[in-house]
């Protein structure tokens, strides 16, 4: 089996060499016990066959390390552990060292600014950048300028930011596949905002996948959301959207795909506070579980992206995009699996 380089390999190339799943590569990577030992066994061995993970081709010993920045755009304290996790598991192979900064939202463009920005990045030992959480469009491309820049999640069209997302065409697909299996046929759709780039591409790939389940895309069973309401980590207190969506809970839908977990929370701590029963009477689907997770209710069903996964993507882009700065803006797209939650009927319940 010839032995690749390091951006050559991914968990859909380990895949495609056994004739499995990227999610059971993915799960068996991250030693999770849904897999058989044996099958875990010998992904392991294909992917260090194939080198994922290991040390560039290239020697790079008695070299300095590459030093990059995580900046983290910050609405509340804390920050994306599972993001900054898999940035540093990915430096170790990549000879890199990791440095990290969190901006409060209102304070984006300081970071422009040298007296604001962390004595890396004003000194001109940074060399290159990943992007955490969405960015104004502006100071992502004034930073994407001067550094080579990865943005995780955050698409930036019409830009140099590389990006790392997930692949939420098949991740919608297997949602609707799921919720028309247990006899879901009237879906909408809650939390589409045309200003955030993953909302909006879920959207797209909600329509798309019912058109392929020749399901019926009604536009008025889908639920809008401001740019502050869909970035929210916290649970929605009740909008503009409130009655209406009880309504089509009671009549005209039967299952809602949320566009985030948070946005999947918030809709289902609702709907069960005005007694609508789930999923007996409607279904709630949200994407990108573990994101979030809200004590006291039922966990949901959903699409499992693990962040470390993505961070350690990034990492990989990051020091890539550093040696080939000339190359054109690439889309990394994570594959995800569907996790079946209490929010949704189960088969043997249909």
């Amino acid at each position: 089996m010839p032995r690749r380089t390091l951006v050559d390999v991914n968990l859909a190339s380990i895949a495609k060499e056994i004739g499995i799943s990227a999610s059971t590569v993915s799960r068996a990577l991250r030693d999770q016990p849904s897999v058989h030992p044996a099958t875990r066994a010998r992904i392991k061995e294909v992917a260090d066959a194939l080198g994922y993970g290991a040390w560039p081709k290239k020697s790079n010993k008695g070299q300095e390390p590459h030093h990059f920045m995580a900046l983290a755009q910050t609405r509340r304290s804390g920050s994306k552990d599972g993001y900054l996790a898999g940035i540093s598991k990915a430096s170790v192979a990549l000879n890199a060292c990791i440095l990290s900064h969190h901006v409060p939202a209102e304070e984006c463009e300081k970071v422009l600014d040298r007296a604001f920005q962390p004595i890396a990045m004003s000194t001109g030992m940074v060399e290159g950048l990943v992007l955490i959480h969405h960015w104004p469009i502006e100071v992502a491309c004034r930073l994407a300028a001067k550094w080579p820049t990865v943005s995780i999640i955050h698409h930036y069209p019409n830009s140099p930011i590389d990006h790392i997302g997930i692949d939420e065409r098949a991740g919608m697909r297997l949602l609707i596949e799921h919720l028309q299996a247990v006899g879901r046929r009237r879906i909408g759709f809650f939390g589409y905002c045309p200003t955030i780039s993953w909302a909006s591409s879920r959207y797209a790939a909600y329509i798309e996948a019912l058109l392929s389940r020749e399901l019926r895309f009604d536009p008025d069973l889908t639920v809008r959301l401001g740019s502050d309401e869909a970035m929210s980590p916290e649970l929605l207190a009740p909008g503009p959207w409130a009655d209406a969506i009880v309504e089509k809970s009671k009549t005209s839908v039967n299952a809602w795909v949320c566009s985030s977990e948070s946005i999947g929370y918030s809709l289902l701590r609702f709907l069960m506070e005005r007694g609508i029963r789930v999923p007996e009477q409607v279904a709630i689907t949200g994407f990108h579980a573990g994101m979030t997770s809200h004590s006291g209710l039922p966990d949901l069903t959903s699409i499992n992206v693990p962040d470390e996964e993505l961070g350690a993507a990034a990492g990989r882009r990051l020091v890539y995009r550093i040696n080939h700065r000339d190359e054109s803006t690439r889309s990394i797209l994570i594959p995800g699996w569907f996790v079946q939650g209490k929010t949704t009927p189960s088969k043997k319940g249909v």
